[in-house]
């Protein structure tokens, strides 16, 4: 369910996301198309800047996009002189002297290049009285890689009352994800301002500190609605990032937290306990299979895929223990794993006296049978039925050694033609090259539905030296 953060940004058109993404995508394809040669050598840059500034106030096209070209040069690597005297430049411009729609203009600039010597400005420019100024200036102090841009932020964003742009500040200091953001965000976790609370649980999980973990712990047994979600989310975030630096503990402890009946959170904070519960993790998979949620049965089947290979013996042992329908879809799932420690308890399944059972047990031998299971496979094939269809997939599709052998073996031990005859399409099904004898041998017989079905198959199997001259 993770939302993206800029989602409850209302405050003009906050898209953070989205602007860095343009940010990077602008500047790497301008640096393409610029070079050195677009930043002026026969004159100072701010005498250009004061030249081309009457054109940028008026709007006009070949003005901005002048200045635009130095900007993206003096942003090149190797640059660094530059790019500060042109960003210090700009930012000397950003007062009411400058028309509205230029302000927004060179703070957009400055979103792209801006650093360090801009973040003064910029924080001033927060407070500019048009909204579109002010809102760029967001932006700008979002993107800017200087930590003073996050201080600045978090300071406006404890000066100001107003709904709308506190929403976006604290938008802005989530997607900058500083751990020094936490304490200010966490203030707001209970405002009655839903939009407000909102984006505070969602910035507070793209920083996934513990810090921020607690705090949005602290709240979580408190909120309902859409607010519950959100903090649910946001701490499983905090959970998820524990997990990946190795500190299981701990996130076992937030995923349980979030692993009940009524949490809306709960499928995703089980998949979090069984990565990091280890080997409880097959007691908690046992647990769930055992429980009336299909949903949260559904994430412990697909668990499997990830449990050590002692985990998953121990786990097919218990096998028993669960509903009929629940061991064929276990079964199923332990297949997938091909883990030839895993055929005995397989072998066992396919004696069961459910179907469902026997059924996905014998499918599962395809996976986790060698050569030894050929005979009984092809037993339950002769007997034909829903058996025979799924004993047949498994004989069609094993990567065993020695298989082919065996059928070949198990083709002259055949008492019918019938059986032959089933033999030769499943090594047909095969591309059992193996038994090219057999069927060079067949195809020159006197039988001929065999001889048929040995021709279909060397059609398909038949190098060039099969050929006869």
């Amino acid at each position: 369910m993770h939302r993206n953060i800029i989602g409850t940004c209302s405050w003009s058109v906050v898209v953070l996301a989205a602007a860095y993404f343009g940010v990077l995508g602008e500047t790497a394809a301008a640096a393409q198309r610029t070079t050195a040669a677009d930043i002026p050598t026969d004159k100072p840059l701010a005498a250009v800047f004061e030249e081309l500034l009457p054109g940028i106030n008026a709007g006009q096209g070949d003005a901005q996009q002048r200045w635009q070209r130095i900007c993206f040069s003096a942003g090149a690597p190797g640059n660094e002189a530059v790019r500060v005297e042109v960003c210090k430049l700009m930012c000397a411009r950003l007062g009411q002297q400058t028309q509205a729609q230029a302000r927004v203009w060179l703070i957009r600039q400055l979103e792209h290049i801006g650093r360090g010597e801009s973040v003064e400005a910029l924080a001033a420019a927060l407070g500019d009285p048009d909204v579109l100024a002010a809102d760029a200036a967001c932006r700008a102090l979002a993107n800017n890689p200087a930590p003073e841009a996050g201080a600045k932020l978090r300071a406006a964003l404890q000066q100001t009352n107003d709904g709308a742009r506190t929403v976006a500040l604290v938008c802005a200091l989530g997607y900058r994800a500083e751990p020094e953001s936490v304490a200010v965000l966490a203030q707001h976790l209970g405002s009655a301002d839903a939009r407000l609370a909102v984006a505070a649980a969602q910035a507070l999980g793209r920083i996934a500190t513990p810090e921020a973990a607690a705090a949005l712990g602290t709240v979580h047994p408190k909120t309902q609605g859409e607010l519950r979600l959100v903090v649910g989310d946001a701490y499983l975030r905090c959970a998820d990032r524990l997990l990946r630096a190795g500190r299981t503990t701990e996130a076992l402890a937030m995923y349980k937290r979030l692993w009940k009946p009524d949490e809306p959170a709960r499928l995703a904070a089980l998949r979090g306990m069984l990565a990091a519960a280890g080997p409880e993790s097959v007691e908690i998979i046992i647990d769930v299979l055992r429980s009336d949620d299909p949903q949260a049965r559904q994430v412990a089947i697909g668990g499997v895929i990830d449990l050590k290979p002692e985990m998953l013996l121990s786990l097919a042992n218990r096998l028993d223990a669960l509903p009929v329908n629940t061991q064929a879809k276990l079964l199923a799932a332990l297949g997938t794993r091909r883990e030839a420690a895993l055929m005995p308890v397989v072998l066992q399944a396919a004696k069961s006296e459910h179907e469902p059972v026997r059924l996905a047990a014998l499918r599962a031998l395809g996976n986790v049978g060698d050569a030894s299971v050929v005979s009984m496979l092809l037993e339950a094939i002769y007997a034909g039925g829903q058996q025979g269809a799924a004993a047949r997939e498994a004989l069609e599709t094993t990567f065993a050694k020695g298989v082919d052998q065996r059928l070949v073996e198990a083709f002259r031990q055949a008492s019918k033609p019938e059986q032959q005859a089933t033999i030769v399409e499943i090594l047909d099904r095969r591309r059992a090259v193996t038994a090219m004898s057999l069927l060079l041998e067949l195809a020159a017989g006197e039988n001929g539905d065999l001889r048929r079905r040995a021709f279909a198959a060397l059609a398909r199997l038949a190098g060039p030296k099969e050929v006869p001259p």
